[in-house]
């Protein structure tokens, strides 16, 4: 009867705009003789006139008005059914449609619900029905397990919660007191409320029965996981960059706004366990990252180090522990790429390693002990230097990897061994020469680590490796420390280099010549001055165990230093003279810069890393006014010789970097770099003399302009092997960046813990 009261009723109140179907056409006294009162049809002339529902009788020449100003008036005959009756909407829609609805384009369609059946074709209205009430018996099936709406209750008490709250604050304004406990608390509550309605908004589809995905649904569904597994590694980067308050935070949010069936959510709740403890938020979160089985399965253990306020544990990450779950569920990080389904050419590129290896360091151990299983042995070094923690103090990071890399990234061959704050060991400094004790003492244990590495071997899934330290990597004052070399860079005028005799009064370390004294001195004396535990390593009390690093000998030394030469030396010629006029230092940098940067922008394509010349970044403090060109042949020659420096430093960095590969050099590449490093070297050191006869201090020799000219010997003396070590090998670009990212771990925790939050 109801279904039938809705055709009636919808009939009657729609299908009259379209035709007058059931309805008669009166005059206004017709409807006065019904009885109506005036004003009942004043308001139905009005209404007909405004919806234009009136016309003219041809023979009386009276306005009739159609009778349909109110639902169910003076049906003609009773209400019947009309094929075009719209069955997809409820009776709700009835009451609430609009009057003044304007009819639909002739090619728009009528939007029907997916859930009821469309009506098309001639059936009578038993069909109607028919389909009409199979549709409703399919959506009480899809119903019939349908769960209770707890998240409307959810709702309510956030609702109440917010209430209470907005209240509370109230009070405490009309107090004066302080209430930024309560806004914090109303913030959380408006979250935790914004996430209730939205999940409400999803009406009653969370809580019907499961069924299994299909088609276009299941790949929604695996879209739906993809999505919260990155939701999981968002949060995990956002503590590694921040801090657990932080990441707890994210994960408390997102658990809150997923819907309960995602199987990601049990995850976020656990991280996001942190985000309202009142305890250690850094201790709650790391036991829930471990528990959900986010960390690796090595684990940290307390070494015993010697502190300068005496014996205490400190953390550390096993070198062997971490090399066996790499090689157990990682193998491509120390197998160059390869997993154990191409060990085959692991081993090929392995032996090949070893074959070249042997050109450079003939009595290395590793060729008596190992001889037979170098197949099996993986060249690997290990990096020591000083990042920046929290409020700028230096920390000690100390990392181990392969020399054979799986990729350029640092993450990939950058394999985090311990953390130190500088405070727990700056007062144990007694020199280069001796050492570091506390250095020294957790130095040990990663020694005898690598040495069980390089003795027993590391089991894996296909057979035993063995590690084999080659270098120590690191900056030039990490690298005297650790090794107690006595001869380094401080030195001057005594010995200053750790594989020769040179120094700045006998055997200048500045002769670039073939005949140099220092040439004959290399590998003659050891620099050692006392014991240190690196020495213990196979190969480790040998000079060549110490890496010619060419980003810190470089980049970050005489190119640096050359740089800042030529800009100051270009000034100081007058080849940048402002177009306006001028001709002061300051203003000659900032013409020179614009040309610079024009250069990166249009030839270069790249955005500068420096953004101004000026005599700070430059270190040119002098104050003395430019020189006047008097003497063209002179600035001439010494500029020939400037180009001719610059453009062989170049080619060589593009040598090193771009043209050849990054671990080995051919003959042929080898005479190449030999050269231009000879062209560097002897134009960096006439264009010195020249600017020195004429009293302008630039190009200064420095320690590592020879130990530049060291890199240069080796290299003409690896001509005749067929393959050398490319100089780039040892460069610690990506070791600066990976001790750059762990450095920063620990400026998020507090001072006593950040060796150890750093390590997690």
């Amino acid at each position: 009867a109801r279904l039938e009261a809705v055709f009636k009723i919808r009939q009657l109140s729609r299908e009259w705009r379209k035709s007058l179907k059931g309805f008669e056409w009166l005059t206004e006294k017709d409807m006065m003789a019904l009885g109506w009162p005036e004003k009942k049809v004043q308001g139905a002339v009005a209404h007909c006139e405004k919806h234009k529902l009136y016309k003219k009788c041809p023979y009386e020449g009276l306005w009739l008005s159609a009778g349909a100003c109110i639902f169910l008036f003076h049906p003609q005959s009773p209400g019947t059914f009309d094929e075009s009756f719209d069955i997809s909407l409820g009776v709700g829609d009835l009451m609430l449609e609009d009057e003044d609805e304007k009819p639909l384009d002739g090619n728009a369609k009528k939007k029907n619900l997916a859930a009821l059946p469309e009506i098309d074709g001639d059936e009578s209205l038993v069909d109607y029905l028919s389909k009409f009430k199979r549709a409703c018996l399919s959506k009480k099936t899809l119903l019939r397990d349908v769960e209770d709406r707890s998240d409307l209750k959810r709702l309510q008490d956030e609702n109440g919660c917010l209430n209470g709250l907005y209240q509370k604050l109230c009070d405490q304004e009309l107090k004066l007191k302080d209430f930024n406990d309560t806004t914090t608390q109303i913030k959380d509550s408006l979250l935790r409320f914004a996430n209730a309605a939205n999940a409400c908004k999803s009406g009653a589809k969370s809580y019907l029965r499961k069924q299994a995905p299909k088609g276009k649904a299941k790949a929604k569904t695996a879209a739906k996981k993809e999505d919260g597994a990155n939701v999981v590694e968002s949060v995990l980067k956002t503590y590694l960059a921040h801090n657990a308050a932080e990441a707890s935070s994210m994960a408390f949010q997102n658990a809150s706004t997923m819907e309960p069936g995602d199987v990601w959510h049990s995850t976020l709740v656990q991280l996001g366990m942190a985000h309202e403890s009142t305890a250690d938020k850094e201790t709650v979160f790391l036991n829930n990252v471990e528990k959900l089985g986010l960390t690796l399965a090595a684990k940290i253990v307390m070494k015993v180090i010697d502190f300068p306020d005496g014996r205490r544990q400190h953390p550390v990450l096993p070198m062997k522990g971490l090399a066996m779950e790499i090689l157990k569920d990682y193998p491509k990080l120390l197998l160059f790429g390869h997993d154990y389904t191409e060990m085959q050419q692991v081993e090929a590129g392995l032996s090949e390693f070893w074959a070249r290896f042997r050109h450079t360091w003939p009595e290395h151990d590793v060729f008596t002990t190992h001889a037979h299983r170098l197949s099996r042995c993986i060249p690997c070094r290990m990096h020591a230097d000083e990042g920046t923690s929290f409020r700028r103090a230096a920390i000690y990071q100390q990392s181990w990897g392969p020399v054979m890399k799986a990729g350029p990234a640092s993450g990939l061959h950058c394999f985090f061994y311990a953390a130190m704050l500088a405070d727990e060991y700056k007062d144990a400094n007694v020199g280069f020469g001796h050492g570091n004790r506390t250095l020294d003492s957790l130095l040990q244990h990663f020694i005898e680590d690598a040495h069980d590495c390089y003795c027993n071997g590391v089991p894996s899934r296909n057979g035993r490796f063995y590690i084999v330290m080659i270098r120590l990597e690191g900056d030039l004052p990490m690298q005297a420390k650790l090794s107690h070399s006595g001869r380094n860079f401080t030195n001057d005028p005594n010995p200053i280099c750790p594989w020769c005799l040179a120094d700045g009064k006998d055997i200048p370390y500045g002769d670039f010549r073939r005949t140099a004294g220092w040439r004959s001195t290399i590998a003659v004396e050891a620099p050692w001055m006392t014991w240190s535990p690196l020495h213990a390593l196979p190969g480790g009390a040998d000079v060549r165990f110490i890496s010619k690093d060419l980003f810190h000998i470089s980049h970050l030394g005489i190119t640096r230093t050359c740089v800042a030469s030529v800009i100051c030396f270009l000034v100081t010629i007058g080849h940048f003279r402002p177009w306006d006029g001028g001709s002061s230092v300051p203003a000659c940098l900032q013409e020179a810069y614009k040309e610079f940067s024009h250069y990166c922008k249009h030839v270069l394509h790249e955005t500068p890393d420096v953004k101004t010349f000026t005599r700070e970044n430059l270190h040119w403090s002098s104050r003395a006014k430019m020189p006047e060109t008097s003497w063209p042949w002179l600035f001439d020659a010494t500029t020939e010789h400037v180009f001719d420096l610059i453009t062989a430093l170049d080619d060589f960095h593009r040598l090193c970097y771009v043209q050849c590969d990054r671990i080995w050099m051919s003959a042929v590449e080898m005479k190449c770099a030999g050269a231009l490093l000879s062209r560097f070297i002897f134009s960096y050191s006439m264009a010195a003399q020249k600017c020195h006869a004429e009293g302008m201090l630039f190009f200064n020799i420095t320690p590592k302009y020879h130990y530049l000219m060291h890199m240069e010997h080796e290299l003409r003396t690896s001509m005749g092997h067929s393959w050398g070590f490319n100089p780039a090998c040892f460069a610690t670009q990506m070791d600066e960046d990976y001790m750059g990212v762990s450095s920063r771990m620990s400026r998020a925790a507090h001072p006593l813990g950040a060796a150890r939050r750093t390590a997690q």
